[in-house]
This record gives structure tokens, C-alpha cells and sequence, in this order.
């Protein structure tokens, strides 16, 4: 079975748009939509709702721009490595019948 990942990271520059030339949101704007101040409901890539916890980011600049990555393991259950500075906020199972994200 493959689990998802989903990370979150901040940048001082607008990280989304620069590496993949959408939008970018800052940590601010993430944090206006929170259920409770800091839990945000967040839809994966494969059209489920997820609650994650923006705890982890308290303190942090609400200009600076927050990216959430959603990372795939292997067949193994084991995730590649990441040597960025991410916060893992939540992993979860892969869907049944999902198409892999690449």
C-alpha cells in the first residue's frame, strides 16, 4: 500500500510561481480560513478533504509564502528523502484506484 504526505514550507519569495507558475498564497491568507485559528481544510490531488494543523508555522511571518507539497511513497511504504525543510502535517493511505501523482 502507498501512503501520501503532505507537507508544508515557507518562503520569503513566492516559491509556487517560481517553480511551477501558479499562484502563491502566504501563510496569512491560509490562516483567514482556518475552522479554529489554526486548523485549515485542505483538498488533496486526488478530491478528498483533509484537516491540517497550521501550528507548526505560529510565530513564522504571515507575509512569508506558505507551499504544501503532496509526496507519494514507493510500493514499500518508504518515502524518498527529503532534504528540504518541510513540516510533515499529515500521511495518510493512498486512495483505492488513485492515479499517481507525478
Amino acid at each position: 500500500m502507498r501512503r501520501v504526505r503532505i507537507t508544508g514550507e515557507t518562503f520569503a519569495f513566492n516559491a509556487a510561481k517560481e517553480r511551477y507558475g501558479g499562484e502563491g498564497r502566504t501563510l496569512g491568507s491560509f490562516l483567514a480560513e482556518t475552522v479554529t485559528g489554526v486548523d485549515l481544510l485542505l483538498e488533496d490531488p486526488y478530491g478528498d478533504m483533509h484537516m491540517v494543523s497550521l501550528a507548526p508555522f505560529a510565530g513564522e511571518d504571515l507575509d512569508r509564502f506558505l507551499m504544501f507539497t503532496f509526496r507519494t511513497s514507493r510500493e514499500d511504504d518508504e518515502f524518498d528523502p527529503d532534504y528540504s525543510d518541510a513540516v510533515v502535517l499529515k500521511e495518510y493511505e493512498l486512495p483505492p484506484g488513485a492515479k499517481m501523482i507525478e
